[in-house]
């Protein structure tokens, strides 16, 4: 056997070869095994993982002999790993060793985690038998922090064999968070099934958003279309920014698919804020043309605007010209000429400034040159002044000149009243001016 472990790992064999190895050795003779593996006779690189994995594969046949050795390993070794290891295999081959040798693995890390997969595969032998045994957690050791994972455990085996016992006890758990959470775990274990008795069951163990939402991911999982029904259906008050994460957890991957799902849970994904964002934001980049067509396809006025205004904030950042064509004349398009038109001129300013140059006087003009000044300020500050004095609007033009002379460093009144006036500002609005250049700078 040595000599066949050390051919293997001369040629750095695969996990499930390492895997067929160690169970090998733990059949024919797991001590000397051991021994040799920590000796580096049998693997050089990488030792340390290989012996967390032999005594987690170890644990699964003899436990108290695995933990043994664990404890007694070189501090250089992480005991903490090696626990970890054998806690995982325990939970999943051996849950009622696992309960068992509780008190001694809590001392490590992970244990805590693998609670709740014990507490699932032993209810799979004998429910019964561990929710009596939970009922008295002295029994292994629990902390009351971990109870809640058993009880879970528990409550998710169980409905997988047997919902209906497992719905009858639960129903008659005297502590409420117990209970409650195990009525939810049920819920999600019967919700494909049943859709009226898991919301039910939800109703019971007291709604919340958090755990209506869990047990419609459950549905979700395999029907995201139904999983939206039965939030619409049963949970109306409480359904809205429930669905709307759902939705988004399920938009499909292809890009027929996911513009069909999107534009029939529209009102769920747009109507909340930026829940969408991720989707619309990928699509903005790679097919803005695309991203619009979804937008235009959703029949809700509200909800379309909702979604059109998200698409084309982040268009004026990935595609600002795009953004620019697309945007519809009044306060939509104020709004995101000024975002366009920046991110424009951080990748062209000539082509910016010479497309702004033909714009009619207005609002959106006003805005656009909002957005040019920032960048011209960093790259061309020659520009910047001509550009504030054709804003149409009396008090932005006051403030974008302020702006304009406090960044390029001209703030006195014997510096600021001879340019202004050779670029014929009128008196009154040159005081507005020098007023603004006192005050705090707005644009920061």
């Amino acid at each position: 056997m040595v000599a066949l472990s050390q051919e293997l790992f001369s040629g750095k064999p695969d996990f499930y070869t390492v895997s067929l190895l160690w169970e090998r050795w733990i059949e024919l003779d797991p001590e000397g095994g051991f021994r040799a593996l920590l000796a580096g006779e049998l693997v050089q690189e990488d030792r340390m993982t290989q012996v967390w994995g032999y005594l987690g594969k170890w644990s699964v046949k003899d436990p108290d002999t695995a933990i043994a050795r664990a404890l007694a390993l070189p501090e250089s070794y992480d005991q903490n790993a090696a626990f970890a290891r054998i806690s995982r295999a325990l939970a999943d081959a051996r849950p009622a060793d696992f309960f068992r040798q509780y008190t001694e693995l809590a001392k490590w890390r992970d244990a805590n985690y693998c609670v709740e997969m014990a507490a699932r595969n032993l209810t799979a032998t004998d429910p019964r038998a561990f929710a009596r045994l939970l009922e008295d957690t002295a029994g292994f050791g629990l902390r009351a922090s971990e109870q809640p994972k058993a009880w879970q455990g528990l409550a998710s085996g169980w409905a997988r064999i047997d919902p209906q016992a497992a719905l009858d006890f639960f129903r008659k758990v005297v502590d409420p968070e117990n209970r409650n959470l195990g009525l939810n775990k049920i819920a999600q274990q019967v919700i494909a099934r049943d859709p009226d008795l898991a919301a039910v069951i939800c109703k019971e163990a007291g709604g919340g958003k958090e755990s209506i939402q869990k047990v419609a991911e459950a549905l979700a999982l395999t029907n995201p279309d139904a999983a939206l029904a039965w939030l619409k259906k049963y949970f109306p008050g409480e359904s809205a920014s429930a669905a709307s994460v759902v939705a988004r957890n399920h938009i499909p991957r292809t890009a027929g698919s996911a513009v069909d799902f999107m534009v029939r849970h529209a009102e769920v994904l747009f109507s909340q804020g930026k829940l969408a964002m991720e989707p619309l934001s990928r699509w903005s980049v790679d097919d803005p043309a695309a991203a619009l067509i979804l937008t235009d396809k959703i029949g809700d006025e509200g909800v379309r605007m909702n979604a059109r205004a998200l698409l084309l904030d982040l268009m004026a950042v990935s595609s600002p010209q795009e953004a620019i064509q697309a945007a519809a004349a009044g306060p939509e398009r104020v709004r995101i000429l000024r975002g366009a038109v920046e991110n424009w001129a951080k990748q062209d300013l000539t082509a910016a400034s010479r497309w702004l140059t033909a714009q009619p006087a207005g609002a959106e003009r006003d805005s656009a040159i909002s957005g040019l000044l920032s960048v011209a300020l960093r790259v061309e500050p020659d520009s910047a002044l001509p550009w504030a004095i054709t804003v149409s609007d009396k008090s932005e033009r006051v403030d974008n000149l302020a702006w304009v002379l406090r960044r390029t460093g001209r703030q006195t009144e014997e510096v600021v009243v001879p340019i202004l006036q050779e670029l014929a500002i009128p008196p009154e609005e040159i005081s507005e001016v020098l007023n603004g250049l006192k005050s705090v700078d707005p644009f920061k």
